[in-house]
């Protein structure tokens, strides 16, 4: 997903009923978009020249003194892929997630990707990894 509009915006939802060709409802809706809280950033070299996929390592940390589940997702999945889209952690517990790169291209081209860190239970995000793929 491409952020294309920051700040709030609303917008009015009128729902029809198909058969009758009638407004059943109407809602207004209120959206905010912000930027990710980006916590920590990583530069990943993939080369071009090889066609072997390209895994890293990342640490991802429960700073609470209580048990988390935490659910990983990237803003990019054509380029990164997560071993473990799902980490339950103890309480200040740390985890190595396998981080796979793939290549998309055959030239030198940069990749900004968003590795998000969300509580799986209420699905607010913790943390967001800002990962600079560079396809050298």
């Amino acid at each position: 997903m491409i952020i294309t509009l920051l700040g709030r915006a609303e917008q009015v939802v009128t729902v029809v009923d198909e058969s009758t060709a009638r407004v059943a409802g109407s809602f207004l809706v209120f959206a905010d978009a912000q930027l990710p809280r980006v916590t920590q950033k990583f530069v990943v070299e993939v080369p071009i020249a090889s066609d072997d996929v390209t895994n890293k390592k990342i640490v991802i940390k429960n700073a609470y003194a209580m048990p988390r589940t935490f659910q990983l997702s990237t803003s990019r999945p054509d380029v990164v892929r997560l071993a473990d889209d799902v980490v339950n952690l103890k309480p200040l517990e740390q985890f190595m997630l396998d981080v796979f790169f793939v290549k998309i291209s055959h030239r030198p081209i940069n990749v900004e990707v968003l590795l998000f860190i969300s509580n799986a239970e209420t699905n607010l995000q913790e943390e967001a990894y800002s990962l600079l793929v560079k396809y050298v």
